[in-house]
């Protein structure tokens, strides 16, 4: 077995197997784990699959919610009450209004705390970038929250038993009825992100560190990079 081997087989996976690039990209990795065992054994000299190239990635832009989208989703929020039942239709609710006024990712929202709340500001280390961020919150993000009964003492919406990983999927597939049923194409967790970061740029009253600081960046330039793609 060589390169030239490997090579045709990663070849195979797109030209006669149609994989995808996310595929792709995991088969890669765990090749490379298998040669790191074989090279351990003494099987091979060094690891093979550590010279396969990875797919490059397409960029796909995701852009904010427009003004009719938003309107959408929150008329959405009944029909959404009359199939979950009001208590999941209101904590849904609450979790929309924070990503879209947050600015955090999806992954730091689903765990978020009581304790993270004081006033009107929501104060928290990313997950991500280990950045620490304290963005101010509207009143009704706010009211929208005290109306959601915390879990465990502590959580707006994690049961802290499951992994935060269950809980952004569960998250995802509830957005995703949410977007079905205000007919929003392309819907994502991701352009609440978008939108709150937009309305910084639009705002014009942050400096670029401001607005880095708002969205847990770790480098001003990640910011430029993602509000060139807006």
């Amino acid at each position: 077995m060589d390169l030239n081997f490997l090579t045709d087989f990663r070849i195979e996976w797109n030209k006669r197997w149609k994989q995808r690039e996310g595929t792709i990209c995991l088969n890669i990795q765990m090749l490379r784990k298998f040669f790191r065992f074989c090279e351990k054994l003494g099987f091979v000299e060094r690891n093979l699959a550590g010279d396969l190239e990875m797919p490059k990635a397409k960029s796909r832009p995701t852009l904010p919610f427009s003004t009719e989208e938003w309107r959408r989703i929150l008329e959405a929020f009944p029909l959404y009450e009359k199939r979950a039942g009001r208590a999941a239709a209101s904590r849904l609710r609450a979790f929309v209004l924070l990503l879209r006024f947050s600015g955090m990712r999806i992954g730091d929202a689903v765990r978020s705390e009581a304790s993270w709340i004081e006033g009107n500001r929501i104060s928290f280390v990313s997950q991500t970038t280990s950045v620490y961020v304290c963005n101010k919150l509207p009143d009704d993000v706010i009211e929208a929250l005290r109306i959601v009964p915390v879990r465990d003492g502590r959580y707006f919406f994690w049961t802290g038993a499951s992994t935060p990983h269950s809980t952004v999927g569960k998250g995802q597939r509830r957005l995703q009825v949410l977007f079905e049923l205000a007919s929003i194409r392309g819907g994502h967790a991701r352009r609440f992100r978008n939108s709150y970061a937009h309305d910084l740029a639009v705002n014009g009253q942050m400096t670029l560190g401001e607005i880095k600081q708002a969205l847990g960046h770790k480098t001003t330039r990640t910011v430029l990079l993602s509000l060139a793609q807006r």
